[in-house]
């Protein structure tokens, strides 16, 4: 993980804040299934429902990744070594 010195600190870009928080959701929705899905008597197929949607939460989580890497190459100096671990 990069640390930042407190003084360097600044908020997300609003135009990158909004689709990562909108990713972040989608997931979290995802798993609020799992969660609803493993309820005994809920879900009578849990193992199929279940990697279904950690998956879904995963590739989500991916894709919000990736989009903070990619704003970062392109409206940043964060150098490519530090994006790629």
């Amino acid at each position: 993980m990069v640390s930042v010195p407190a003084a360097e600190r600044t908020p997300m870009p609003e135009p990158l804040r909004q689709p990562v928080d909108q990713l972040v959701s989608e997931a979290v929705m995802n798993f609020q299934e799992v969660h609803r899905d493993i309820e005994p008597g809920i879900a009578r197929d849990w193992e199929r429902m279940t990697l279904i949607r950690a998956t879904a939460a995963s590739d989500t989580m991916d894709m919000a990744s990736v989009l903070i890497a990619a704003y970062c190459q392109q409206h940043t100096d964060i150098e490519m070594d530090t994006l790629s671990s």
